[in-house]
C-alpha cells in the first residue's frame, strides 16, 4: 500500500503552494491499492473494471464519476473484459481558491457529498461533454499554469462538484414513489440504477446487494413496491438509458443498444417500440425536433 500527499509546505516556488494534481492513467487493467490524504476524484472516461473502495467493492463503466474520502484505501482492477481509461483528481478543499461569487464552497460541496453516501455517480448523457470538457480546461491550466491559473482549477472543481451533487438530488426527488421503500427493494433499485448494462438475471441482483434471499419472495415484494417484477423494472430502465444516448449522442443503434445491456439489437427494437411506440430510429430523427422530449419520458410512463 502507498499514501501520496501533494502537500509541499517548504519550496520557495510560489506555484508549489497550490497542492493539486490531474493524472491520466491512458489504457490501464489495474492500479494498485492505495491511500492519501485528498480528496480523488476519478472520471472513467471508458471501460469497464472493478473498484474496491475501503470496505466496498463495485463495478464500475464509462462516464462514472468515482469520489473517495481522504486515507481511504482504494485500487481499481481489471474485471476479465478490458482495460480502462481514468483521469484522476486531487482535491485539497483548505488550499482551493473559494471565490466570492460563488454560493457554495467546495468544502461544503464535499461535506454533502460525504453525507449522500455515494461513492460512484452516473453522469447522465447531456453532462458528459461538460464533465469532459471541465476535465479539459483543468488539465490545460495545471499544465501551462497562466496567470491565475488556481483560480480557474478551483472553479472547474466547484462546477464538477456541483455536477454530482444535482446527480444525487436528481436520484433522490426524480421518483417520489421510491421514498419509504423497504432496505431491499432499495438496495436493489440503486444496484439496477449502477449496472444495468451488465446484470443479466435475478441471481445477479441478489449477488450485487449481497442479500441471501429466496427469489421468489425477492421478485413478490419488488412488484408490490415498484409495480414491475425486477425484470420488468430494468427493462424500462435500460430503455430510458437509450433514449437518452439516442438524443443525446451519436452512437450507432447497435452501439446503444450493447451500451444499455441488451445483447440482441432485434430484441432491443422490439422492446424499445413496445414502450415508446415507434423505433430507435424514429424516436431519433423526432428527438431532432423536440428538444424536451427526454423529459418527457421515463421509466414509468412508459407503455404497458
Amino acid at each position: 500500500m502507498s499514501r501520496q500527499s501533494y502537500l509541499s509546505t517548504n519550496s520557495s516556488n510560489p506555484h508549489d503552494q497550490f497542492p493539486f494534481l490531474i493524472h491520466r492513467t491512458g489504457q490501464v487493467s489495474k492500479v494498485h491499492c492505495h491511500d492519501h490524504d485528498f480528496w480523488e476524484l476519478v472520471y472513467v472516461r471508458s471501460g469497464t473494471g472493478i473498484c474496491i473502495n475501503g470496505d466496498d467493492k463495485f463495478n464500475f463503466r464509462s462516464h462514472q464519476i468515482i469520489l473517495t474520502q481522504p486515507f481511504v484505501r482504494h485500487e481499481f482492477q481489471s474485471n476479465g473484459m478490458q482495460s480502462h481509461e481514468q483521469i484522476s483528481l486531487s482535491i485539497y478543499p483548505d488550499f482551493l481558491v473559494q471565490p466570492e461569487i460563488a454560493k457554495v464552497q467546495v468544502g461544503e460541496l464535499l461535506a454533502q457529498l460525504e453525507n449522500s453516501k455515494k461513492l460512484v455517480f452516473n453522469v447522465p448523457e447531456r453532462d458528459i461533454a461538460l464533465v469532459e470538457q471541465s476535465l479539459e480546461v483543468i488539465s490545460q491550466e495545471f499544465l501551462f499554469k497562466r496567470v491565475d491559473f488556481e483560480s480557474i482549477i478551483s472553479l472547474e472543481i466547484a462546477r464538477l462538484l456541483i455536477t454530482l451533487n444535482r446527480i444525487v438530488c436528481n436520484e433522490q426527488m426524480a421518483f417520489p414513489q421510491f421514498n419509504g421503500l423497504p432496505h431491499l427493494i432499495h438496495e436493489a433499485i440503486k444496484l439496477i440504477e449502477m449496472r444495468f448494462h451488465d446484470i443479466r438475471d435475478i441471481a445477479d441482483m441478489l449477488e450485487g446487494i449481497h442479500i441471501v434471499i429466496n427469489s421468489r419472495y425477492f421478485i413478490r415484494l419488488f412488484k408490490e413496491h415498484v409495480g414491475y417484477t425486477p425484470i420488468q423494472y430494468l427493462n424500462r430502465v435500460r430503455i430510458e438509458k437509450s433514449c437518452s444516448l439516442l438524443i443525446y449522442t451519436s452512437l450507432p443503434i447497435l452501439g446503444v443498444a450493447l451500451d444499455t445491456g441488451f445483447r440482441d439489437l432485434r430484441f432491443f427494437n422490439r422492446q424499445f417500440k413496445r414502450f415508446i411506440g415507434v423505433t430507435p430510429k424514429i424516436f431519433r430523427e423526432s428527438a431532432k425536433n423536440d428538444s424536451k422530449l427526454s423529459f418527457k419520458l421515463n421509466r414509468f410512463n412508459f407503455k404497458d
